[in-house]
């Protein structure tokens, strides 16, 4: 990587650089899919809730609330999903907490993206942050 004004010389940790294990992938796409199901209205919001830390869970709330308005009506079931996924990566910059982003595609070709955390609490993986870009 070449150096210069605003360049790092050096990367990130090596340990960031690996996947994440199977188990985070499984709890990312986890809470995707049912924050996706929540949203396209096949499922009702205080589902979200055990997914999420006590303390996040209002915070991830409020964003789902706003992605929810950004959809607007709920449409019926047999139709097409407003929102699908479109590319999920997760990271594991440290064994029990993984960051996700995900590409979604709405009505008319829009383009949304979604950044969240979650971390292994008590056995369970849990969001503790969420991001509607």
């Amino acid at each position: 990587m070449p150096t210069g004004p605003g360049r790092r010389t050096a990367g990130p940790p090596a340990a960031a650089l690996a996947t994440a294990t199977p188990e985070a992938t499984r709890a990312a796409y986890r809470f995707v899919r049912t924050f996706l199901e929540i949203v396209n209205g096949y499922r009702p919001p205080g589902q979200l809730r055990p997914l999420c830390l006590p303390d996040a869970a209002a915070r991830v709330a409020a964003e789902l609330t706003r992605a929810a308005r950004r959809v607007g009506p709920v449409r019926r079931r047999a139709t097409r999903p407003v929102l699908q996924l479109r590319r999920l990566r997760v990271c594991e910059p440290r064994a029990g907490a993984a960051e996700v982003a995900a590409v979604l595609a709405g009505a008319g070709g829009a383009s949304w993206a979604i950044a969240l955390r979650v971390e292994r609490r008590r056995g369970a993986w849990l969001c503790t942050t969420l991001d509607v870009l």
